[in-house]
């Protein structure tokens, strides 16, 4: 009978070997039919390429308004060196009336971050060539066609989805892709990965294929996010190996900037009796010990891991009895099932109640919602909560600690610099304004995006260094664009 099974297993073990040999063989085939696609010896001979991207953007959940989706503008330029593991990519966010840029470089080695209106370099060793186009990358289906080509051992095909090949694609440094190719034309059609939400996943949708130098591309690319509509490309310019000998090369008359942060790990700060920071990566809570409870403000994900962390290091088991909702971005919502799980009371605005229920997956009870009217005040004064008012969000519940002088802010003021003050813009300047009609003698600045406390310095150096957006002559995403007025 041992025997019997012996020979059973052995027999499963070499059908399953088999198996997953004939699984690997095909995605061979499925690859090579595009690479073929792509363009053959043409596609083979890619040693890098530059595209030029418009596109907007529907901004669900980072709204201004929690009532309303706004559709952003954006342009791109990136520069992407196969065979250096290079990137340089410049990009523009908003109109010319309201805009952002931001120019990042990863040059095989080392990722930098350039401010060409502080005319300074920051190393950034959260930058790689994977990271470095902000995953722009994910837009151009040529590039995906190249890394299947060149990770084929990290290929698994998992069947057909609608008549088209399901290939998963497994890179360390990169997301988990799953490529849909059509057999029959071996051009990628689509591209799914995970978002941060459960279940909910990004769609990359490619589509009006054209060539460039023998290599296809699709020159319109439309995504949806949790089956809304997300981004759609307006415009796209492709160059085949263009000449890059002057790219990647970092401005020798620009100043090195100090080192960005990394929180890779959990901390707990105690900044003064009673008063904990608490967080990892971009998500930072404040607790208040108020005597029986805690009172929490800070509601990025992976709340309850912040919340716990403190609890452990002040030695205490007390409960998490209120949570302060900064505001009503998708991000900061993160925690939201995690607090109503806590059982927490939410202090709120009546205008993101429903985003709260909708991100917490359940009803709230009308008794566990404290709702702020201009300003409010906790724990006998301890903590003094105000609603701002900003052009990121219409509702924005600022947390005042008076006894430490302490503010908490969420996407307003912050900074992941080692040292040294960033600086300012108009929102800090209305910011400023409330303050001092509110009477708030404010020492320390912390941020939900950072482990680093401000102090009153650093703030006072932003309202005197403010930030005006130029877009640098050289780049020709602002061609026809008014940016260099």
């Amino acid at each position: 009978m041992i025997k019997v099974i012996k020979m059973f297993m052995l027999i499963c073990c070499s059908y399953l070997a088999v198996a997953e040999l004939k699984a690997e063989g095909l995605a061979d085939k499925i690859i090579d039919k595009v690479v073929d696609a792509y363009g053959g010896k043409s596609f083979l001979d890619l040693k890098s390429l530059n595209v030029k991207d418009r596109y907007k953007s529907f901004r669900y959940g980072q709204s201004e308004s929690p009532t309303a989706v706004d559709l952003v503008s954006y342009r791109s330029d990136n520069t992407i060196d196969f065979k250096g593991k290079r990137k340089d990519f410049k990009w523009i966010r908003g109109s010319s009336d309201s805009f952002s840029i931001q120019h990042q470089i990863f040059d095989g080695s080392q990722g930098y971050q350039l401010n060409h209106n502080l005319k300074t370099l920051s190393a950034n060793s959260n930058l790689t060539y994977a990271s470095a186009d902000r995953r722009h990358f994910y837009y151009l289906d040529t590039v995906l066609a190249v890394l299947l080509n060149e990770n084929r051992a990290s290929v698994k095909l998992l069947g057909k989805e609608n008549s088209l090949a399901k290939l998963v694609l497994t890179i360390s440094g990169y997301e988990e892709l799953t490529l849909y190719i059509n057999e029959q034309t071996g051009l990628i059609e689509k591209m799914s990965k995970a978002y941060w939400q459960a279940g909910k996943f990004f769609i990359y949708n490619y589509s009006d294929i054209k060539q460039q130098k023998g290599v296809s591309y699709a020159a319109s690319t439309y995504v949806t996010r949790g089956g809304q509509p997300y981004m759609i490309s307006v415009a796209r310019e492709l160059t085949i190996n263009p000449n890059i000998a002057d790219d990647f090369i970092l401005p020798r008359n620009y100043k090195e900037n100090t080192p960005t942060l990394s929180f890779d790990e959990m901390i707990v700060e105690k900044l003064a009796d009673n008063i904990y920071l608490a967080g990892k990566d971009w998500g930072f809570s404040i607790f208040l010990d108020a005597g029986d409870y805690f009172i929490g403000t800070g509601g990025y994900e992976e709340l309850a891991r912040r919340f716990s962390a403190v609890q452990k290091f002040s030695g205490s088991n007390k409960p998490l009895k209120y949570q302060v909702v900064s505001h009503h971005h998708n991000d900061h919502l993160g925690g939201m099932k995690e607090a109503n799980e806590l059982g927490v009371n939410f202090i709120t605005v009546k205008e993101h109640q429903a985003i709260i229920e909708e991100l917490a997956g359940a009803t709230i009870e009308k008794s566990r919602v404290t709702l702020v009217e201009s300003k409010a005040s906790f724990a006998d004064g301890k903590l003094q909560v105000i609603d701002f008012a900003s052009g990121h969000a219409t509702h924005n519940l600022i947390s005042y600690f008076p006894q430490a002088k302490l503010l908490f802010t969420a996407d307003m003021f912050f900074s992941r610099k080692v040292t040294g003050s960033p600086n300012g813009g108009a929102t800090l300047q209305s910011l400023n304004t409330r303050l001092m009609k509110e009477q708030f003698d404010v020492d320390y600045f912390a941020g939900a995006h950072s482990g680093r406390v401000l102090t009153a310095k650093d703030f006072d150096y932003a309202l005197h260094h403010i930030d005006e957006a130029k877009c640098p002559a050289d780049w020709q995403i602002c061609e026809s664009f008014s940016l260099t007025k």
